[in-house]
C-alpha cells in the first residue's frame, strides 16, 4: 500500500515467455501498465513460491498494479511476466472482451497475473481484515482438478487441464451448518472458516493441492501469519476440515475457452499410486 505521488514510477521490462514441457507460454503487459511506469517502493519483495506475485495499491488515487513472475536483477532493473493497472472502485474483475485472447493461448499474454484472468488481489485474505475479526467477501483459491477449457464468471479464462473438472470461476462453499468447534482452528482460522461458510471461495487457478490465498507478509516486521494461519507443513488448521464438507455452487453459464492442455500440468494432476481415468494420456 503506497502513496504513488511520492514514489518514482519505474519501467518494468517484460519477461516474454517461459517454456514448460516443450510448450511456450507467452507473457505480456497491458498498455496502461507500461505507459507511465509502476510506482515501486523501496524494499518491496515478490511473494515467495513459484508465481512471485506483487500487487501495489494506492488508496488515494484508487489504483492498483499487479504483476506475475516478478524479478529484480543485480543492477536494480525490474522485470515481470505480466502487468495490469486497474481501478479499485471498478467491478472487481476484468472483461473477456478487454483481451484479444484466443483459445489455446494463455491469458498471461495479455496482462492478467492469474490464469483465470482475475486481478491478483481479488479475494485475497488480508492481515488487517483478519485483525478486525471478520472477512466480508468471497475468498480466492485454487484446485488440482480444474476443468479443461471451461470457465464461468467472474473468471475470464482458464488454465484448467482436467476434462470434467470444476470450472475456474466456480464457487466452493463450506457447509454453513457445519459445527466448526470440532476442528483444531486458531481464532484467525475460525474467521476464515466462517467466511468459507458465508461466502465460499472462487476457483481462480490451478494448483497441486486445494488452497485458499492470503496476503504474503514476507519482509514485514510488524505482521506475520505464524501461529495464526497454518499452511501444509504445520499440523492443524483449515486443512483438517474434510473435503466432504464442501460443495460447488453457482456454476452458472459455462463459457468455452482457455489455455491448451500442458503435459507439465497433467503430470502434476496425479501422484504416485493414484488411479487415473480411462481417458488419461
Amino acid at each position: 500500500e503506497i502513496d504513488s505521488k511520492k514514489i518514482p514510477h519505474l519501467k518494468i521490462k517484460t519477461t516474454p515467455h517461459i517454456e514448460l514441457a516443450n510448450v511456450v507460454t507467452k507473457f505480456g503487459h497491458e498498455p496502461k501498465f507500461d505507459s507511465l511506469g509502476v510506482p515501486i517502493p523501496d524494499g518491496i519483495l515478490a511473494a515467495a513460491g513459484n508465481d512471485k506475485h506483487i500487487a501495489i495499491i494506492d488508496w488515494n488515487t484508487m489504483e492498483a498494479w499487479d504483476m506475475f513472475l516478478v524479478t529484480k536483477d543485480k543492477n536494480g532493473n525490474w522485470s515481470s511476466a505480466t502487468g495490469m493497472k486497474y481501478p479499485l472502485d471498478g467491478s472487481g474483475t476484468f472483461k473477456n472482451s478487454d483481451f484479444d485472447v484466443k483459445i489455446n493461448e494463455s491469458i498471461h499474454g495479455y496482462g492478467p497475473g492469474v490464469a483465470s484472468g482475475l486481478p491478483i488481489i481479488a479475494g485475497i485474505i488480508r492481515y488487517d481484515e483478519i485483525q478486525s475479526g471478520k472477512i466480508r467477501h468471497k475468498l480466492s483459491g485454487a484446485l488440482r482438478f480444474v476443468a479443461y477449457q471451461e470457465y464461468v464468471y467472474p473468471s475470464t479464462w482458464t488454465d484448467g487441464n482436467f476434462d470434467g473438472g470444476i470450472p475456474e470461476g466456480a464457487i466452493v462453499q463450506l457447509d454453513p451448518q457445519l459445527d466448526l468447534s470440532q476442528f483444531d482452528l486458531t481464532k484467525e482460522e475460525l474467521i476464515v472458516a466462517k467466511a468459507l461458510q458465508e461466502y465460499g471461495f472462487v476457483v481462480a487457478d490451478f494448483s497441486e493441492g486445494s488452497t485458499i490465498r492470503a496476503e504474503w507478509l514476507g519482509g514485514n516486521k510488524d505482521k506475520t501469519w505464524e501461529g495464526k494461519l497454518r499452511g501444509w507443513s504445520v499440523p492443524g488448521g483449515i486443512k483438517t476440515i474434510p473435503v466432504k464438507n464442501y460443495r460447488v455452487i453457482n456454476v452458472g453459464d459455462v463459457q468455452k475457452g482457455g489455455d491448451r492442455k500442458k503435459d507439465f500440468f497433467m503430470g502434476k494432476l496425479y501422484f504416485e499410486g493414484e488411479p487415473k481415468p480411462k481417458n488419461y494420456n
